[in-house]
């Protein structure tokens, strides 16, 4: 399977040649088992980008978007994904209902006056609206993909996909631990007693992209907003047996120089509880091959 990353920020996009390395587009991650279907997870800015290049590759029929929750960074850009104004494509769009009962009229909400000009009424492509529920476990072309819900304000949904022996797990806007303070065996006890769901969801994987979000000194100041410190994840990780981490969800403040600090930590932290997780920083326009 092949990983593009086409958005890697959290909360709002940035730009500035302070932001070049990493980009500053929001939440949106591609993942392609084979050349002709698309997996979309989350619908950022980030999105906008990856339909354009849908398009340029010309090989893609299928196309599925996987949608954590309805936060604002996670669905800004479902309006200027291209394929939906194409006739060739077929799209299903997944996600877990919240206030209202289908993902059909939250997309309404999303794509429509008087948030935008146009409706899906406008979509060309054939569009089909899938409600999940937590715990769901389902094939799409010999795809499994799996749901766990994660912690998060308002429900939010964390994704595995799993094909040929190969497994991918994203998790963003997730806080594992509400507490600047800890020690590090503290930091293992409490992951260890709080999140065995979540170790299992990611138990052996093969790629683990988590939430990233904040620097373990910036934290306290946003402890209960929703994200994780670097610590957090990569002890998720190292209990959870995960061959690679990948940062991501970075808080819009966060310059080039900064993310490189955050990657150097975690890798620094991975040493010192002798885990063998690999630490990167994702960045918008990365490829990664499993």
């Amino acid at each position: 399977m092949k990983i593009k990353f086409w958005g890697t920020r959290g909360s709002i996009p940035v730009n500035g040649k302070e932001f070049c390395k990493y980009g500053g587009n929001t939440s949106s991650v591609e993942i392609l088992p084979s050349e002709n279907i698309s997996f979309i997870l989350d619908a950022g800015s980030g999105i906008r980008n990856a339909g354009i290049d849908i398009i340029k590759r010309k090989e893609v029929e299928k196309i599925f978007i996987f949608l954590s929750h309805f936060h604002t960074d996670h669905i800004v850009g479902l309006p200027f994904f291209t394929p939906f104004y194409k006739e060739n494509y077929s799209i299903n769009i997944f996600g877990l209902p919240y206030i209202y009962n289908t993902i059909e009229k939250i997309v309404d909400l999303i794509i429509g006056p008087p948030f935008f000009t146009l409706t899906k009424e406008n979509f060309k492509a054939k569009i089909l609206f899938k409600n999940l529920s937590i715990g769901d476990v389902f094939n799409i072309n010999g795809v499994i993909v799996s749901t766990i819900k994660v912690n998060h304000p308002d429900p939010t949904l964390g994704y595995k996909i799993i094909y040929k022996n190969q497994t991918i797990v994203y998790i963003t806007d997730n806080e594992l631990i509400q507490n600047n303070q800890l020690s590090l065996d503290n930091i293992e006890k409490v992951i260890r007693e709080k999140h065995v769901d979540l170790i299992e969801f990611c138990k052996n994987a093969d790629v683990l992209i988590h939430d990233t979000s904040y620097d373990i000194d910036d934290y306290n100041e946003r402890i209960g907003w929703g994200h994780s410190n670097i610590y957090s994840a990569v002890m998720l990780g190292h209990l959870a047996k995960v061959k690679k981490l990948y940062l991501f969800h970075y808080d819009p403040s966060y310059d080039d120089n900064k993310i490189d600090t955050l990657l150097n930590k975690t890798q620094k932290f991975s040493k010192k509880i002798n885990g063998r997780i690999e630490c990167y920083a994702s960045s918008d326009y990365m490829e990664v091959e499993i």
